[in-house]
Protein backbone atom coordinates (compact mmCIF):
# COMPACT_ATOMS: atom_id res chain seq x y z
CA UNK A 1 0.00 0.00 0.00
CA UNK A 2 1.53 3.39 -0.81
CA UNK A 3 2.73 5.51 2.05
CA UNK A 4 0.30 8.44 1.64
CA UNK A 5 -2.61 5.86 1.62
CA UNK A 6 -1.39 4.31 4.93
CA UNK A 7 -1.26 7.68 6.11
CA UNK A 8 -4.14 8.73 5.68
CA UNK A 9 -6.44 5.33 6.39
CA UNK A 10 -7.34 6.44 10.10
CA UNK A 11 -8.79 9.66 9.03
CA UNK A 12 -10.80 8.47 6.18
CA UNK A 13 -12.02 5.01 8.91
CA UNK A 14 -12.96 7.77 10.84
CA UNK A 15 -14.80 10.25 8.75
CA UNK A 16 -16.91 7.14 6.88
CA UNK A 17 -18.25 5.51 10.07
CA UNK A 18 -19.14 8.32 11.83
CA UNK A 19 -21.14 9.98 8.53
CA UNK A 20 -22.46 6.61 7.56
CA UNK A 21 -23.43 5.76 10.88
CA UNK A 22 -25.73 9.30 11.20
CA UNK A 23 -27.10 8.89 7.26
CA UNK A 24 -28.29 5.24 8.03
CA UNK A 25 -29.61 6.30 11.65
CA UNK A 26 -31.90 8.67 10.08
CA UNK A 27 -32.83 6.10 7.88
CA UNK A 28 -33.53 3.67 10.51
CA UNK A 29 -35.24 6.98 12.14
CA UNK A 30 -37.64 7.01 8.93
CA UNK A 31 -38.45 3.42 8.66
CA UNK A 32 -39.37 4.06 12.58
CA UNK A 33 -41.72 6.73 12.31
CA UNK A 34 -43.61 5.40 9.05
CA UNK A 35 -43.95 2.64 11.41
CA UNK A 36 -45.67 3.98 14.33
CA UNK A 37 -47.35 5.94 11.93
CA UNK A 38 -46.61 9.09 12.97
CA UNK A 39 -48.04 11.86 11.03
CA UNK A 40 -46.67 15.51 9.91
CA UNK A 41 -46.88 17.84 7.22
CA UNK A 42 -43.33 18.47 5.60
CA UNK A 43 -42.14 20.21 2.64
CA UNK A 44 -38.67 19.97 1.19
CA UNK A 45 -36.80 22.43 -1.11
CA UNK A 46 -33.60 20.49 -2.33
CA UNK A 47 -31.70 21.01 -5.38
CA UNK A 48 -34.64 23.55 -6.86
CA UNK A 49 -37.06 20.42 -6.15
CA UNK A 50 -40.31 20.73 -3.83
CA UNK A 51 -41.55 18.00 -2.33
CA UNK A 52 -44.27 17.73 -0.10
CA UNK A 53 -45.13 14.58 1.85
CA UNK A 54 -48.10 14.04 5.09
CA UNK A 55 -45.17 11.95 6.78
CA UNK A 56 -42.25 12.83 8.77
CA UNK A 57 -40.88 9.77 8.45
CA UNK A 58 -40.69 9.69 4.46
CA UNK A 59 -39.13 12.65 4.53
CA UNK A 60 -36.43 11.86 7.18
CA UNK A 61 -36.19 8.49 4.42
CA UNK A 62 -35.26 10.47 1.85
CA UNK A 63 -32.61 12.75 3.37
CA UNK A 64 -31.02 9.78 4.35
CA UNK A 65 -30.70 8.21 1.63
CA UNK A 66 -29.66 11.65 0.04
CA UNK A 67 -27.16 11.62 2.36
CA UNK A 68 -25.73 8.03 1.65
CA UNK A 69 -26.07 8.83 -1.85
CA UNK A 70 -23.84 11.91 -1.76
CA UNK A 71 -21.42 10.30 0.87
CA UNK A 72 -20.48 7.29 -1.50
CA UNK A 73 -19.77 9.41 -4.25
CA UNK A 74 -17.86 11.54 -2.08
CA UNK A 75 -15.71 9.01 -0.84
CA UNK A 76 -15.04 7.20 -4.21
CA UNK A 77 -14.27 10.83 -5.67
CA UNK A 78 -11.40 11.05 -2.53
CA UNK A 79 -10.14 7.32 -3.02
CA UNK A 80 -9.53 8.31 -6.51
CA UNK A 81 -7.56 11.91 -5.52
CA UNK A 82 -5.76 9.85 -3.15
CA UNK A 83 -4.88 7.32 -5.68
CA UNK A 84 -4.01 9.61 -8.74
CA UNK A 85 -1.62 12.18 -6.39
CA UNK A 86 0.19 8.83 -5.81
CA UNK A 87 0.57 7.88 -9.21
CA UNK A 88 1.40 11.05 -9.82
CA UNK A 89 5.36 10.51 -7.29
CA UNK A 90 7.86 9.14 -8.63
CA UNK A 91 8.65 5.36 -7.22
CA UNK A 92 11.33 4.95 -4.81
CA UNK A 93 14.37 3.58 -6.02
CA UNK A 94 15.72 0.69 -5.02
CA UNK A 95 19.57 -0.47 -5.59
CA UNK A 96 20.15 -3.67 -5.08
CA UNK A 97 24.12 -4.22 -4.87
Amino acid sequence: MAQMIKESRAFYLTSLIGNYVVALGMVIAGVVLVASGDLGDTMLKLFGQSIETGSVGIAAILVGGLVLVMLIRATMRSFDHTVAKESLQPAPRRDDH
